[in-house]
């Protein structure tokens, strides 16, 4: 795909059994400290994108493009 608008978040430690009430499967199963850092993580980042793309905001595009720095240590948020 062509560089451009594309966006990655990976979270240390989640799954995509992070939104379902619980019933996480695998290593992280017993481990669920991080969900809420990582539930307000996906929630920032989708809604600035929402925000930035269907509403045209300027302000939300600049933050998806320095929200590395809000993810921090809790994972990798790329763009392309």
């Amino acid at each position: 795909m062509p560089p451009g608008d594309k966006y990655l978040l990976v979270l240390t430690g989640a799954d995509h059994m992070l939104f379902n009430g619980g019933g996480r499967i695998g290593p992280s199963a017993a481990d669920t400290s991080l969900d809420d850092s990582h539930v307000r993580l996906v929630k920032a980042t989708t809604t600035a994108f929402w925000l930035a793309y269907l509403d045209r905001d300027a302000a939300a595009r600049t933050w998806l493009a320095t929200a590395g720095g809000y993810v921090g240590s809790a994972g990798d948020f790329r763009m392309k």
